[in-house]
């Protein structure tokens, strides 16, 4: 397998942020809250009023939409 070239890094980059702003709000916010702000479980459920139980099932259910855009 080649590593990707450029366009083809684009391209995907691309996909996957059509694929994150697809997602509803609160999951969308879920994952970039764990991701891109790295903030804890705990604190994304203080920030969103919600448990922690509930950030993890955002999270799981906006994983698996990702995974079938794929």
């Amino acid at each position: 397998m080649r590593p990707p070239t450029g366009p083809d890094v684009i391209y995907e980059a691309e996909r996957a942020c059509r694929a994150v702003a697809s997602l509803p709000a609160r999951e969308r916010e879920v994952l970039e809250l764990l991701c891109g702000a790295g903030l804890s479980t705990a604190d994304i459920a203080t920030e969103m009023g919600t448990t922690a139980a509930g950030v993890k099932s955002l999270a799981h259910r906006a994983r698996l939409r990702l995974r079938a855009t794929e």
